[in-house]
This record gives structure tokens, sequence and C-alpha cells, in this order.
């Protein structure tokens, strides 16, 4: 049998595609996908990706060219978001990369990924559309990353006498009618281009 040498680019990719590679774990797994180019050109050469795909197969280091190359199909990319927590301990691009393509899907997040990003640069409007984005998200869970946010944010996650404005947009009402239902919000309204939260008081 021919030892085949690593190397960068569409090699792996095209024994993948003529059947002298498998279309399987194994091949990702191994030493001959060098890089992400190597990768890339494979997974778009392996017909059975998707009944395989993991968090195992793409490096955390992978995930900044993953989420925004236009050769990896949704499926996949939303198989990689359903299971972001496998990555956490990821570097700031690579972070960056996977919340901006989960804001831009509109993909649910459980706590410990929105948490991990919140600790990691993302900004409270970030934040907010990764919040909205999950509805399953228990409020008691929803509450406590508000209150770990900056003003006004901290104040709406309890019910209290202030009176906050927040951005008046679709992400922010998703949550201030999550918190609404809770009764810790009493109503919410807009108030000079941004929208004005009432809470319940104590």
């Amino acid at each position: 049998m021919a030892v085949i040498t690593p190397e960068p680019g569409e090699l792996v990719g095209h024994l993948i595609a003529a059947g002298l590679l498998a279309d399987t774990a194994e091949t990702f797994a191994s030493p001959l996908v060098v890089d992400w180019s190597t990768w890339e050109f494979a997974s778009t050469r392996a017909a059975h990706i998707a009944t395989y795909f993991s968090h195992e197969l793409l490096p955390a280091t992978h995930l900044r060219y993953f989420f925004s190359s236009k050769s990896i199909p949704k499926h996949l990319k939303d198989a990689a978001i359903a299971n972001l927590t496998a990555y956490v301990g990821a570097g700031p691009v690579d972070i960056r990369a996977a919340t901006t393509y989960a804001i831009a899907s509109g993909s649910a997040l459980d706590l410990t990924w929105i948490e991990y990003v919140r600790a990691n640069g993302a900004t409270e409007t970030e934040v907010v559309r990764l919040l909205a984005a999950s509805p399953t998200l228990p409020v008691a869970d929803l509450r406590a990353v508000l209150r770990r946010l900056p003003y006004p944010y901290d104040v709406i996650a309890d019910p209290g006498v202030q009176r906050p404005q927040v951005p008046d947009d679709h992400a922010h009402i998703t949550v201030l009618n999550r918190l609404k239902a809770a009764r810790v919000v009493s109503d919410h309204k807009p108030d000079k281009g941004e929208r004005r939260v009432y809470l319940h008081q104590r």
C-alpha cells in the first residue's frame, strides 16, 4: 500500500472523492488533514461528513475560518453551534466567529457558552441578542447573565423602582417580554428612540 505524505491543499479531498481515502471521521482525525485549507476542501468532497461530523474533528483554531467559509454548508455550521460548549477555552478570534454566526443565524445557545462569550469580550448588545435567541434558557439564568452586565442591564434583572432605558429593538423587546412574564418587568414602552422599562416594585 502506498504511503501518503501529508501536505496542505486539495490532495485529501481528491482522494476522498476518488474513493482512495475513506469518507469517515478517521480520515479527518488523521495527520493527513494538516491545516484548515485541507480540512475545508476535504469537507466539500466528503459526501457523508454530515453523518459523522463532531467537535472532535474540528479544532478550535479552525472556528474563525469555519464559520466565515462559503464552502461550509449551513447544516454543518449549525451542528457546530449545537455543540459549542465543547469549544470553551477557544481563543478570542474563534469565540468571536462563533458568536457572530450564532447571532446572525438566530441560534439558541446554552448558559455555558453565553457566559463564556460574555466573559470574553462580547458587547452587551451581542449578549442580549444571544439571550433573545435562546427561548429555552431558564429565566433565572437569563437574569443571572443580565446581572453581570453593566447598567442598565443589571438593573432590569430584578424588581425595583428605577426606570432605565434600553435600545428599542427586537432582541431587547424579546428579553423584556420574558422578564415581564416572570413579573420582574411590569411594562416597557418606546421613549425618545429608546425603550423605557418599568420594573415591578420589590
